[in-house]
């Protein structure tokens, strides 16, 4: 099964890295894809530019990233979650849309090209999580501006 055809069946939800506890609006910047050099498989990485954001740590102008580990069914389900907001894929109707122009998407992302979501605007919040072993830790929720 191809990349693209994971993120597609893949359950929706929330996922990322390196924004700390807070709320975002974000501009896209670039989405790559890469091989790991660890035994983590491939990713997607999300560049992007704060643009407002409540939390000092991370001021306006500041660029941090959200990595989507798609070896893990939590890492192309985050991914796909990314998708549907930056896409501003809300309903079923558009949610299907959506998806079916993941492929053509992420074929784009695969050879390194820019996409059409580069330059579109995100919200991020960044709230506390407790896992299932009661491990405190953070979720990322993406959604459309």
């Amino acid at each position: 099964m191809s990349l693209a055809e994971r993120i597609q069946q893949a359950q929706a939800s929330e996922g990322g890295v390196y924004l700390t506890l807070g709320e975002y609006e974000t501009t896209v910047k670039n989405i790559i894809y890469r091989p790991t050099t660890t035994n983590s498989g491939e990713c997607l990485i999300a560049e992007l530019v704060v643009d407002q954001s409540n939390n000092p740590a991370h001021p306006p102008g500041s660029q941090r990233s959200s990595v989507f580990t798609l070896s893990k069914t939590w890492g192309a389900a985050g991914a796909k979650s990314f998708f549907y907001a930056v896409m501003g894929a809300k309903t079923a109707e558009e949610r299907e849309k959506a998806n079916a122009a993941i492929g053509k998407v992420f074929a784009d992302i695969e050879k390194g090209q820019a996409t059409p979501l580069n330059g579109r605007k995100l919200r991020v919040s960044v709230v506390p999580h407790t896992t299932k072993d009661k491990r405190q830790s953070s979720k990322t929720i993406f959604s459309a501006v």
